[in-house]
């Protein structure tokens, strides 16, 4: 499940559609046959009840095989990957503080919060096209504007036991870098990024999406 908030609170539930179905072309028609000359073939009658019989057998076993497995479940969800403790900045602070905090703790996103509540998300990206920088990398200007009016309002959020295949599909087609990770009682607790992503599906071993 994917949930939007804003500030003025839960807005939209969305869950991720499944990949579309692959479309075949349709078949190139085939004139038809008038002569095979298979009528002159006669099968050996015996040796296909023996290779019917061997097939039921092969089967058989691969159903109680089967049945001894044990059922298969998603082996990456979203709560292996995500950073936590969640580092967050109150929507009234300023960009020079937001901009110190990401350049200190070398990241990318703040959520934003009203109290405990999720309001909007910040990144380095919408920060930096409102602040102006001089040589030595301090702000000049545009400090002084608060983190509300610039972040961003509508933030897609999701749950710890989330398919990291899902968030993928978010990222590609919401073309969102952070999802923040909120519990039950909807406070944010963690975020995954495109980069904690990317580290996961590089890491050795290789991952299994069914154990």
């Amino acid at each position: 499940m994917f949930i939007v908030y804003s500030p003025e609170g839960q807005s939209l539930a969305l869950t991720v559609q499944q990949l579309p179905v692959l479309r075949v072309d349709p078949a190139t028609r085939v004139n038809k046959v008038e002569d095979t000359g298979l009528e002159q073939l006669k099968p050996d009658e015996g040796k296909q009840q023996s290779v019917l019989a061997g097939q039921s057998k092969a089967l058989r076993a691969y159903q109680q095989s089967a049945k001894e497995q044990p059922q298969r479940r998603v082996a990456v969800q979203v709560a292996e990957i995500m950073s936590e403790p969640l580092i967050t900045i109150n929507q009234e602070a300023t960009l020079a503080q937001a901009f110190d905090r990401m350049t200190r703790l070398k990241i990318d996103y703040l959520p934003v919060v009203d109290e405990t509540t999720l309001v909007g998300l910040l990144s380095r990206e919408r920060l930096l096209h409102k602040i102006l920088l001089d040589d030595n990398g301090e702000i000049e200007v545009g400090g002084e504007k608060q983190v509300f009016d610039v972040m961003q309002k509508q933030v897609i959020t999701t749950s710890r036991d989330t398919d990291i295949r899902q968030v993928a599909q978010v990222f590609s087609e919401y073309r969102v870098g952070a999802l923040v990770i909120m519990n039950s009682v909807e406070q944010p607790i963690g975020m995954v990024t495109r980069g904690d992503l990317i580290k996961r599906l590089a890491k050795e071993p290789p991952i299994e999406i069914y154990i």
